[in-house]
């Protein structure tokens, strides 16, 4: 995300080097509808970094990369966590897997080979019945 008040300006001005473009875009587009069509994505441009700078400002951040410092390593652990998360899923699938063999074979109900093995049934498991 890039600060919306240190962006580039060109020659002292509060124009920045995006701005410009755009607007050159507009004047030299091949027909009208183009030049209509970029004037509203303009417009719709303009109102949003209002309503940025405003939200940035009742929060009283002053540097939008304050936000991507606190939001960027908050999603990291989030996906990291759910990483974690799918790979004991997986583990687990192939411990049940391996028991209910094991109970199979020996003609043992599932709950007493994991009794047996000293495995101890998941609270939410227990909570459902």
């Amino acid at each position: 995300m890039e600060d919306l008040d240190s962006s580039p300006t060109l020659e002292g001005t509060s124009i920045s080097e995006e701005d410009i473009s755009f607007e050159w875009a507009i004047d030299y587009s091949a027909d009208a509808g183009t030049s209509k069509k970029l004037e509203a994505d303009w417009s719709i441009l303009q109102e949003l970094k209002g309503k940025c700078r405003n939200l940035m400002d009742e929060l009283g951040i002053k540097d939008a990369k304050v936000i991507d410092s606190e939001v960027i390593p908050k999603e990291r652990e989030r996906k990291r966590h759910i990483r974690k998360l799918n790979e004991y899923n997986e583990l687990k699938d192939a411990a049940m897997q391996l028991i209910s063999m094991i109970a199979e074979q020996r003609s043992l109900k599932i709950n007493d080979v994991m009794k047996e093995m000293g495995v101890e049934k998941d609270k939410e498991e227990t909570d459902k019945k």
